[in-house]
């Protein structure tokens, strides 16, 4: 979090529950960020290694980092999150101490 940085995904449309598609324990899932000038090396490398898999690893985009310093999630027009960065970082960063009380002092 200390990047600087925001980001927004967006969520598609689905018949599956939003909660589920935001914290469904299901499968494993794995975050990769990937720079807009890698995106096509990203790609061919994919595609290498899924060409001799019987189940391929499926890959997703689901937003972008942006600069604005926010977290956004979005679905169609729908916000579903929208918090600033500096507001995670503080809730992140105070969790332990406020859990422990330390701030009741």
């Amino acid at each position: 979090m200390p990047s600087g940085l925001g980001t927004h995904w967006e969520i598609p449309k689905s018949p599956v529950a939003l909660e589920r598609l935001l914290f469904g324990e299901g499968g494993s899932r794995v975050l990769i960020s990937i720079s807009p000038q890698n995106v096509s090396e990203w790609n061919k490398f994919l595609d290498r290694f899924n060409s001799n898999k019987e189940i391929p690893v499926l890959a997703t985009k689901i937003g972008k980092v942006t600069s604005d310093l926010k977290f956004l999630i979005t679905q169609g027009a729908n916000k579903i999150v929208n918090l600033p960065i500096s507001k995670m970082i503080d809730s992140f960063e105070d969790s332990i101490p406020r859990r422990v009380g330390a701030f009741n002092d």
